[in-house]
């Protein structure tokens, strides 16, 4: 049983202009958030914009929270670029700042590169995971002041900067290795209580055998979520049923493990841009309906109404979870309902249960 606290934290889109991402973030931290979590998908369409310029806002219009991506992937920064953005943002939020990182399998998936044979969500894992292992260790020693290496030339900073490195994870060696080297752990396997065991599990696993105590990180359950305040929960899984589409097309073990059958993975038509981030959200909802039962969001998704959500949540807290990132369903706007109903129906419950 945990008996630690459990932190909250919400997803933030680089969607919205300055004053509406400021004025949210410091709402988000009024309600009882204490992360907020940029997505950093800069190519994936015209709507959304670098996330370290919003993070820089919602810092600007903060006091408490901390602040970073969720995460950076390999393969649209280089080490270089984010390292320069996330000691940028430290400094402005006065030392606020986290360093959310991934692989960037996911990413090659939306971003269309996965269709390459040799740069797929599974092949090239194992040397992405390698690669990633490689930057956070340079970045440890770069954040602690240390001489670093970029081709030819050796930088250091002057003073140390205690940077925390969360790093995404949903396979087996990925969950060993952020377990391994990470600050943090932001687990994306959803929230089905058995699934969620497992890779907390694996984590330990991994920070155990590098000699470390699990007890130390911060275990992040990544979580698409639907909560309406009005208790209609056909309306939530309804809602959130694109998002549940992930686990079709990039992890479906884990609903195979969960008992469900994977059939088919994709709809007959795809939204435009894909399912995750679709435009069009009523054409996302229809094609998710056409082949994701009710009862697979039920299972890996947080939805409504709050009484249940709340449920789940202590579930996954006496797992080990010590953070909920709390992730809506629209890529182009800000979740301004989900921070107004955790404010209201959400954190005031568990706090009063001091949970």
């Amino acid at each position: 049983m945990n008996t630690g606290a459990l932190s909250f934290g919400i997803r933030f889109p680089p969607s919205e202009g300055p004053t509406e991402t400021g004025r949210l973030a410091a709402a988000a931290e009024e309600a009882g958030f204490g992360w907020i979590w940029a997505v950093d998908s800069p190519l994936l369409a015209g709507p959304l914009f670098d996330p370290y310029v919003d993070l820089v806002v919602a810092a600007q219009q903060t006091e408490r929270a901390m602040i970073g991506p969720a995460v950076s992937p390999l393969s649209l920064r280089s080490p270089i670029a984010t390292a320069a953005a996330i000691l940028s943002l430290d400094r402005i939020s006065g030392g606020r700042a986290v360093l959310g990182l991934g692989t960037g399998g996911s990413a090659l998936v939306t971003l269309g590169v996965s269709k390459k044979a040799d740069r797929t969500y599974t092949v090239g894992a194992r040397e992405r995971q390698d690669e990633l292992r490689e930057q956070v260790l340079l970045f440890r020693r770069l954040f602690a002041g240390e001489a670093i290496s970029f081709g030819s030339r050796d930088i250091g900073l002057d003073h140390p900067r205690p940077i925390k490195i969360y790093l995404a994870a949903s396979g087996p060696r990925m969950l060993e290795l952020a377990g391994a080297i990470a600050d943090g752990v932001i687990i994306h396997v959803g929230v089905h209580p058995p699934i969620v065991h497992d890779a907390v599990e694996r984590i330990r696993k991994g920070a155990r055998e590098a000699g470390r105590d699990p007890a130390e990180l911060d275990l992040v359950c990544s979580t698409y979520t639907a909560i309406s305040r009005e208790g209609d929960r056909r309306q939530d899984i309804k809602q959130v049923k694109p998002e549940a589409s992930f686990f079709y097309s990039i992890t479906p073990k884990l609903l195979e493990q969960a008992g469900f059958e994977v059939t088919r993975r994709f709809p007959e038509r795809m939204p435009h841009p894909d399912m995750t981030h679709a435009y069009n959200w009523d054409e996302a909802m229809a094609a998710a309906d056409s082949y994701i039962p009710d009862e697979v969001v039920e299972a890996f998704c947080l939805v409504g109404p709050p009484d249940d959500a709340v449920r789940r949540i202590r579930e996954l807290h006496a797992l080990g979870i010590t953070q909920m990132y709390i992730r809506g369903t629209s890529s182009y706007s800000l979740p301004h309902e989900l921070v107004a109903t955790f404010a209201d129906a959400i954190l005031p419950s568990l706090k009063a249960n001091s949970v």
